[in-house]
């Protein structure tokens, strides 16, 4: 019982789906779209989006005394990438 509430607990504080997902995986989408317009370079669009999602977790973990999320950076990843791809691939 104890493993099971020490394995669940994280997860309850740091959900891996949830609002707060959802904002990061939309907002990374959107600015690795407008920053693959502007560079029209794959690497330098992904390393700027997935920069800002780094400093936004420094920020959380530093001014707003929360947690550093790997969570977050997961959906900031996977929104920077399918922006991307979607600029790329389907405009």
């Amino acid at each position: 019982m104890t493993l099971k509430v020490l394995l669940i607990l994280p997860l309850l504080y740091d959900p891996f789906i949830g609002k707060d997902k959802t904002k990061h995986f939309g907002t990374s989408c959107i600015i690795a779209e407008v920053a693959y317009i502007k560079t029209n370079d794959t690497k330098k669009a992904f390393l700027f989006t997935a920069a800002l999602g780094v400093a936004k977790e420094i920020y959380d973990l530093k001014v707003k005394k929360t947690k550093f999320s790997k969570k977050d950076l997961f959906w900031d990843i996977l929104g920077a990438t399918t922006g991307i791809m979607l600029e790329k691939y389907f405009k």
